[in-house]
């Protein structure tokens, strides 16, 4: 009886035995398998990271070939304008030359009349003893033939000073156009140079979504400008495409702080007027950053364009409710940082070039905004283009 006591006591504790070893062996495959969860998730997070990294590397990398694009534009602008340069110094030397070769036709002219001079003067020695009548008859024939060189030569003169006048109107035709062309490729750094100062902007805030929105309209605005850049005149609906684009843009560069509307009459055909491309560009610039930009809450600015009655002209009105003319230059002197109004000055410029060249009354006024109290309240550009 103790025997089977002993065994059936023997008997429970292996069976406890192995239990609390199998219990054992749960635990330890659990433990295990926690572990290797942990390194999935681990690696995922490594994977995210590398992820995250390879896309942060991507965008610099467009960015960098960007910054790179940029500068070989302004290469390119560099050397169109140092051709430009050669050419002109190739005209002025051709005018030099042509110069010098009618002071040698003077003096030609001059030598010959010397020479028939001399002659006539040996054939009046020589001919003295002679007939009186032969003489007279000798005379008149060299005299005759005298004027009819002399006739000859003056017309001569007279068609070569004519082509001369010819070629210097050509010339300063050529010089007005040469000017005007690189009046324009003066525009597309500067503009340039604004927006990428606007890139920066998000580029420090770290705002990725909306410097990509920034510049994906940017590489629009970028497109057209090149594009409207190469030709003299585009149509005004290209013209202003690229506004609304310039003033999303800045729209956006503000906080939705700038609001603004485009307007044009039934009676404008935009797709067959054509104006000088950015030209309405520089005037919304200084409305926004000398006008809006000194106001907290912002502002706004409305572009109408319309064909005035009566008339062959096309008006533009670039409205905007800042602050002034006179305000604006009150709070540039107080400040340490002045925006240039360059863009201004080169469309003026423009301006006046092509009234020279095409004969046109192009003109641009400005005029100040008042409420009812007779304050100033904004500014007006009235630009008015012959079509």
């Amino acid at each position: 009886m103790l025997n089977g006591e002993k065994k059936k006591q023997i008997t429970r504790l292996e069976i406890q035995y192995e239990f609390s070893k199998k219990e054992d062996s749960l635990n330890l495959q659990q433990q295990i398998t926690a572990g290797k969860l942990q390194q999935q998730v681990l690696l995922a997070k490594q994977q995210d990271q590398q992820l995250a990294l390879n896309k942060n590397q991507l965008v610099l990398s467009n960015k960098e070939k960007d910054i790179q694009k940029l500068a070989y534009l302004k290469t390119q602008a560099d050397l169109q304008n140092e051709q430009l340069l050669k050419q002109e110094k190739e005209k002025q030397l051709t005018i030099a030359e042509k110069e010098k070769q009618l002071q040698s036709v003077q003096v030609t002219t001059l030598s010959q009349e010397n020479d028939l001079s001399k002659l006539r003067r040996r054939q009046q020695w020589l001919y003295s003893l002679a007939v009186f009548v032969l003489l007279g008859l000798v005379v008149s024939y060299f005299f005759y033939n005298n004027r009819l060189k002399q006739g000859k030569l003056k017309m001569e003169l007279a068609k070569e000073k004519a082509e001369q006048e010819k070629k210097e109107a050509e010339f300063q035709r050529n010089l007005a156009d040469v000017s005007l062309t690189a009046l324009r490729s003066q525009m597309n750094p500067h503009f340039i140079f604004n927006c990428l100062n606007s890139i920066k902007l998000y580029t420090t805030q770290n705002d990725t979504v909306s410097a990509s929105e920034y510049l994906t309209k940017f590489s629009r605005l970028i497109r057209l400008v090149m594009e409207n850049s190469r030709n003299d005149r585009i149509s005004l609906t290209a013209e202003l495409e690229a506004l609304r684009l310039y003033i999303e843009m800045e729209a956006m560069r503000f906080k939705e702080k700038l609001s603004y509307s485009i307007s044009v009459d039934k009676d404008v055909e935009m797709d067959y007027i054509e104006i000088p491309p950015l030209l309405l560009q520089p005037y919304v610039e200084n409305a926004v950053w000398h006008g809006l930009m000194h106001k907290e809450e912002g502002g706004r600015i409305d572009i109408s364009a319309g064909m005035k009655k009566n008339e062959s002209l096309l008006e533009i009105n670039i409205a905007d409710n800042g602050v002034g003319r006179v305000k604006s230059d009150e709070l540039k002197s107080k400040t340490a940082t002045r925006h240039k109004s360059y863009g201004m000055k080169v469309t003026s410029e423009r301006i006046a070039l092509i009234n020279q060249i095409y004969k046109t009354g192009a003109s641009v006024a400005i005029h100040d905004i008042t409420n009812d109290k007779g304050e100033v309240a904004g500014t007006r550009v009235v630009i008015q283009i012959p079509v």
